[in-house]
């Protein structure tokens, strides 16, 4: 049998072009990677909270049954990212109509709490300290008013041990600080 070269070529060209194709449906982006490239791009977390929270919002959208599972990936040991993961999950300012999900939220902040006890630094002490006040709102939101309590106490603890901790409370609206301050 005797292939032409003109056969070949036709032949080769469409093994190329197949394998390109079939390399192309196997690329996928890095899950939470518009939002990583976002915080490096700007510097940091602090960056506009509610252009962060879009993309967060698109990023579990896009994931859909896997958001769960490569958010902890995302996550990994970085309180920073559990937190703000948090806030997303559970502030209806930031939720951009997704559900919210407090329960996972509270896992989120209690986790990101124990590696910033861990790591004892100023930084994360004040982080701790946003991530306790947090936590109780989010509880006494969910009617866990025990859980709610622990939380104020150790942030109302911590903080009138160390005046500089003070500096850790998150900005709240007239009806966070109302909400926090009816917490027994």
């Amino acid at each position: 049998m005797r292939i032409t070269l003109k056969a070949f070529g036709f032949l080769i060209g469409g093994f190329v072009l197949a394998s390109v194709l079939f390399a192309q449906e196997k690329v996928e982006t890095k899950p939470f990677r518009s939002l990583n490239d976002a915080i490096q791009e700007k510097g940091g977390w602090q960056w506009q909270k509610n252009a962060l929270a879009k993309l967060f919002a698109a990023e579990r959208a896009s994931l859909r049954g896997r958001f769960e599972k490569e958010l902890w990936v995302y996550v990994d040991q970085k309180p920073e990212r559990h937190y703000l993961s948090a806030l997303f999950l559970s502030s209806d300012h930031y939720l951009n109509n997704a559900e919210a999900r407090p329960f996972l939220a509270l896992v989120l902040l209690q986790q990101g709490m124990y590696i910033c006890e861990e790591n004892k630094d100023k930084q994360s002490r004040l982080l701790h300290i946003r991530m306790l006040v947090t936590a109780a709102l989010v509880s006494q939101e969910q009617n866990v008013s025990l859980l709610a309590s622990r939380y104020k106490n150790r942030a109302n603890d911590l903080t009138s041990k160390d005046g500089y901790l003070k500096g850790g409370w998150p900005a709240m609206s007239k009806e966070d600080k109302e909400t926090f301050e009816a917490i027994k």
